[in-house]
């Protein structure tokens, strides 16, 4: 537990900081009960999550990878903001009260920064509530429009996707379709490059911020890790 010299340091770091730019990860929402599919007990359905949010796995078996996301869905469309969140979104309205610049990025995909009143969040990894075509070959075609869908379950045949009853693979025409195509959840998967406009606001908030606050996240993952 950080010491009160060390929590006196941040506060006054952040009550002087004319712009704070922030990047949060899953250990943030871990306290409102979304899992972080790490360490110990970090498998669904004895499979590695990280194995199912690929392309590759979506083209091989887009029931399975569908299973796996509503679930997620339904998690977190039952979780609720935590202390962590809501202060967020308190030092949001205090600085740009003072006009001064807050920026919140998050690698989080549950939007429950928004749910608890923060502004302007650059979702770096995408969120379970948005879907986008998936196109040939594994591939997102560049420049295909992308969907907010808050219905759960997203279509009637996900609506049983409790881990700890038996499996029923669902058919490819009864998974989450626009206009005849195959829909995808819209989060960024292994292998991926994150979007170009979302990654060039938070490269700008990075560089053009005088205090950078990193919470949740080990920092291995970019830009955290630049």
């Amino acid at each position: 537990m950080p010491s009160r010299a060390a929590l006196s340091e941040v506060r006054s770091l952040i009550q002087q900081s004319q712009h704070i730019a922030v990047i949060t990860g899953a250990g943030v929402s871990a306290e409102s009960g979304i899992p972080t599919f790490r360490g110990k007990g970090g498998l669904w359905r004895h499979h590695d999550p990280t194995r199912l949010a690929t392309a590759e796995a979506f083209e091989s078996d887009p029931s399975l990878v569908w299973e796996f996301y509503e679930y997620r869905r339904q998690v977190v469309a039952a979780a609720k903001p935590n202390i962590c969140h809501r202060w967020f979104a308190q030092l949001q309205e205090m600085k740009e009260s003072d006009e001064k610049k807050f920026t919140l990025m998050t690698q989080n995909v549950d939007r429950l920064h928004q749910a608890a009143g923060s502004r302007s969040v650059i979702e770096l990894h995408g969120s379970l509530w948005l879907v986008k075509e998936f196109g040939v070959g594994g591939c997102v075609e560049d420049g295909v429009n992308v969907w907010e869908d808050r219905n759960v379950p997203i279509t009637p045949a996900l609506a049983n996707v409790d881990p700890t009853k038996p499996r029923v693979p669902i058919p490819i025409e009864e998974l989450p379709h626009k206009d005849g195509k195959l829909l995808r959840p819209a989060v960024v998967w292994f292998g991926e490059g994150l979007d170009g406009d979302t990654l060039a606001l938070a490269d700008r908030a990075i560089r053009s911020c005088d205090l950078f606050l990193v919470v949740g996240t080990s920092s291995v993952v970019y830009p955290a890790a630049g």
